[in-house]
């Protein structure tokens, strides 16, 4: 459990003594899980370069899966966030808006779910396309390592060997 900021002291003094949670959820001037939920709403509106600012120029990022896929694999920096988002673009349409979905912080991670009906562009099949996605912060509140996962094997049957 995470202290609330609106939660009085001695609240979370009776809480943490009788639980052994002592982490305040945003000992510093960021908030992670803010800053991902941000971020999620610049990609929806396709503002990239202001997404792009919360990118670490060392990200290391990974959207596990058949590489094959262009926008299955490794992506490092901002360069490969841009054309992470780019291979994603040419590649799905989304049928269904992209839903965010069951944020779950503690210190620097912050994971989510992903879920939307897609639409391969090569062959036309569609999918419900659900990844639980985990994100690392550094200390300044930037993303310094995406990592993607979820059914990408339904992915790779969508694209039929249209590779």
């Amino acid at each position: 459990y995470n202290k609330d900021k609106n939660m009085p002291d001695e609240l979370w003094k009776a809480i943490s003594n009788r639980t052994g949670h002592h982490r305040s959820m945003d000992n510093s001037n960021h908030n992670n899980l803010e800053i991902l939920k941000k971020m999620h709403e610049l990609w929806s509106s396709g503002n990239v370069d202001e997404l792009i600012t919360y990118i670490d120029d060392d990200l290391e990022g990974v959207h596990y899966g058949d590489s094959r896929v262009s926008f299955l694999g490794n992506f490092i920096g901002k360069q490969g966030v841009l054309k992470w988002i780019e291979d994603y673009a040419r590649e799905i349409e989304h049928i269904t808006p992209p839903l965010m979905s069951d944020y779950a912080g503690v210190g620097n991670v912050v994971y989510h779910q992903y879920s939307a009906k897609v639409k391969i562009n090569k062959t036309g099949r569609e999918l419900d396309l659900i990844s639980i996605n985990k994100f690392t912060f550094n200390d300044m509140g930037k993303v310094v390592k995406m990592q993607f996962s979820g059914n990408t094997h339904e992915i790779v049957q969508a694209f039929e060997n249209n590779f």
